[in-house]
């Protein structure tokens, strides 16, 4: 598995700093998981849950909490091995340096709702894999730090669980001093903790520390104070005394969210489960890190600075464009088509068109659309087993031009269990020949792609008014040589690529930018130019290309 790595580890090790990376135990039915690997969950024949996951009612939601996300079929997994697991687990190990498994619980027992339900008040508890999947994970990778996020109504088995898998559990204290809390309050009073375990002042998931106490009942704030042996410290202080708690218990770490150590309310709370639109959207600003504070925790201050808000929308940045009406491609596994405008673009010809209006950095609007990419390509790789690029581009090279043409966003394509299998139905669909070797395929993915690169960049220019003449790639297919050139080739401009890791250098500029370092972006781009090993295409063979569109127009279909 190639090595992709969003912080830089070995830094931040320098610095006697690690990170830890939080793995959620589910995933959503729409995402990449599920999509590349769907005979690992239970799905019915049209590749919908048959149940789905969530938390039974209890004293916070007497509804329980409907997550929605389709369960593992555990079964199969144990059958080959908890492949699945093991390479999401492998993929993790480049990012940090410490996992955090989301709701361990679930591998003792999950909670199963019915596909459909309205609430989770109809699940049922299953058995989950236990040790059958934690003895596969220590022989993948020994020694591994992993924590297992044992939270809530934890029974014998799961602390069993735990115990056995040797990963320290976690531990809140929020929930040692709060009667509204139906769990095991006893196991999170501090003088019960283990040394095999992590204390947590509250997680992403509870209030902060400060205004948690203040929500307490007087009850509550008494039981605390009385643990505390604490009668002068003021209310709105608490929170202090509650932070040396866990500072000073036997846990082996310690963990406080920086709002706790701010003392904020709970404006400032991270995610409230089970609800919507009002959760991650919290953040540290310029000034709140004061020089106090920085003093008590022996930290150097450090400049806090917002990037894109959105991967493309940093990846934008780094296109090496000096005019202001550009179009550029983001292209990876979905290619981002579009331009970047001072207002969003709102009519019905948009929308018919499925353009979108996204933030960009600078207060600008990024007008694209969402078009397939390597996504072709990296299904059938899949099939063909491991064959690098060079060699699938020489083939590809050897092949007849136009042979065969296919519309790449047609819903045959999604996610089929075969794509070769879905290239050779279209074709069949389509009265044209089947491709007949790895060549083929190869530059009928390339070929179309261009294409529909074309069609979209017509669309894009007619309601916009922008003349196309220079197409700029960034992401990984601007080291794609083949399909750059047949991309100038088919829409007839110079292609001009740029950064393959746009969002990173993107987001190195935009913190260039803003602490006046250097000039604009575009300015900043032009430094870091020589860098970026940028190539230009320039258009070949008009009239064979022409005759290539109009193919592909006449063999365009939504199937």
């Amino acid at each position: 598995m190639e090595k992709v790595t969003y912080f830089d580890i070995e830094y931040a090790n320098s610095k006697n700093i690690k990170i830890i990376g939080d793995i959620p135990i589910y995933v959503p039915l729409d995402s990449a998981d599920v999509w590349a690997e769907p005979g690992e969950f239970l799905l019915d024949e049209n590749l919908k849950p048959k149940c789905v996951a969530g938390c039974p009612p209890d004293s916070f939601s007497a509804d329980g909490q409907l997550w929605g996300n389709p369960i593992y079929d555990w079964k199969k997994m144990k059958e080959n091995g908890f492949v699945w697991w093991k390479k999401r687990l492998g993929a993790a190990k480049h990012m940090y340096d410490v996992i955090r498994i989301d709701h361990f619980r679930g591998f003792d027992e999950y909670f199963s709702i019915p596909a459909g339900a309205e609430d989770a008040r109809t699940g049922h508890w299953e058995k989950g894999p236990g040790m059958d999947l934690f003895r596969k994970v220590s022989e993948a990778f020994p020694g591994r730090e992993i924590i297992a996020e044992d939270l809530g109504y934890v029974t014998d088995s799961v602390r069993q669980l735990v115990k056995d898998s040797g990963y320290p559990g976690m531990k809140v204290l929020e929930f040692a001093f709060d009667s509204r809390d139906s769990g095991c309050a006893e196991d999170y009073l501090p003088h019960n903790y283990e040394k095999n375990s992590v204390v947590y002042t509250g997680t992403h998931d509870n209030e902060t520390l400060a205004g948690w106490f203040m929500g307490l009942d007087k009850a509550n704030k008494d039981h605390i104070r009385a643990y505390l042996s604490d009668e002068a410290t003021p209310l709105k202080k608490i929170y202090k005394k509650l932070i040396n708690l866990g500072l000073m218990c036997a846990a082996k770490d310690c963990i406080v969210p920086i709002q706790d150590w701010l003392g904020l309310d709970n404006s400032a709370r991270m995610n409230q489960p089970g609800t919507v639109n009002v959760n991650w959207s919290w953040r540290l600003l310029p000034g709140q890190l004061t020089d106090e504070l920085c003093e008590e925790l022996g930290l150097q201050k450090a400049d806090v600075i917002a990037v894109g808000s959105h991967d493309t929308a940093s990846a934008v940045v780094s296109v090496p464009a000096s005019e202001e009406d550009f179009i550029y491609i983001s292209c990876g596994t979905w290619s981002l088509f579009g331009i970047e405008t001072p207002e969003p673009i709102i009519n019905d010809e948009v929308a018919a068109l499925n353009f979108t209006n996204e933030g960009g950095v600078g207060g600008t609007i990024r007008v694209l659309k969402n078009i397939c990419g390597m996504w072709l390509l990296e299904r059938c790789r899949a099939e063909w087993g491991e064959i690098g690029y060079g060699e699938l581009i020489a083939q590809a090279e050897k092949a007849e031009p136009f042979r065969s043409i296919i519309n790449p966003d047609a819903p045959c394509f999604a996610n089929p269990e075969s794509m070769t299998a879905a290239i050779d139905g279209y074709c069949v669909a389509t009265n044209q020949p089947v491709p007949s070797c790895i060549g083929e395929y190869v530059r009928t993915i390339f070929e179309s792609l261009a294409l529909r690169y074309r069609q979209v960049v017509g669309m894009l220019s007619e309601f916009t008014g922008v003349k196309v003449e220079q197409l700029y790639v960034i992401g990984g297919g601007a080291k794609n040589d083949m399909l750059n050139q047949f991309s100038s080739n088919a829409i007839g401009v110079e292609v001009t690529t740029g950064a393959s890791e746009a969002t990173a250098w993107g987001n190195i500029a935009v913190q260039a930018e803003s602490t006046k370092q250097c000039g604009g972006f575009a300015e900043i781009m032009q430094m870091c130019s020589p860098l970026l090993e940028s190539k230009h295409y320039e258009p070949q063979d008009k009239e064979l290309w022409q005759q290539g569109y109009e193919k592909f127009l006449s063999v365009y279909k939504e199937i």
